[in-house]
């Protein structure tokens, strides 16, 4: 199965490599100017710049264009990679960890994310108990709501079922 793995990771601006595609359509005035008054008067950047393995930019191309006309050199990009990913732990016994994150309230979605094999200290990790994760979008901090050991995976086939990290 292929998934894509995502990762923050700093990076100069000027290895960022623009595609045609984004070259030959150039983004509308209102995004630039939104995005350059959030830089300038805030420091913050209101997207995300996305690349692959490669270096090539899939997203963020108003703030690569933003960070650029303000003479930035690095910046906090986020890596897409895709990988074939292991899924042997869907037939053998595994520990499910069920959690939510915190920033979501108690009207948030609960997920589950998979303790690695070999990881032998899951004692410390108990309902109520924070813990990081692997998610989509890179590392987060989960709440944890229940724990459970399971010869057979909880997602349907195809889903992927992140880690915890250890």
């Amino acid at each position: 199965m292929n998934v894509i793995k995502r990762t923050k990771e700093l990076m100069d601006l000027d290895e960022i490599i623009i595609s045609e595609k984004f070259k030959e359509t150039p983004p509308k005035l209102e995004k630039m100017i939104r995005c350059d008054a959030e830089y300038r008067f805030n420091k913050k950047m209101d997207r995300d710049i996305v690349v692959d393995e490669n270096n090539v930019l899939i997203d963020g191309y108003v703030l690569y264009k933003v960070l650029k006309s303000h003479g930035v050199d690095d910046v906090e990009v986020i890596r897409e990679v895709n990988e074939v990913v292991d899924e042997s732990y869907r037939d053998i016994p595994t520990i499910y960890v069920y959690g939510m994150h915190p920033e979501e309230g108690e009207l948030g979605k609960e997920r589950v994310w998979r303790v690695p094999h070999g990881l032998t200290r899951i004692i410390r990790y108990a309902p109520g108990r924070q813990v990081r994760v692997n998610t989509k979008k890179g590392v987060s901090i989960i709440t944890i709501t229940k724990i459970e050991f399971s010869c057979t995976c909880p997602l349907p086939k195809g889903v992927y079922v992140n880690t915890i990290i250890h």
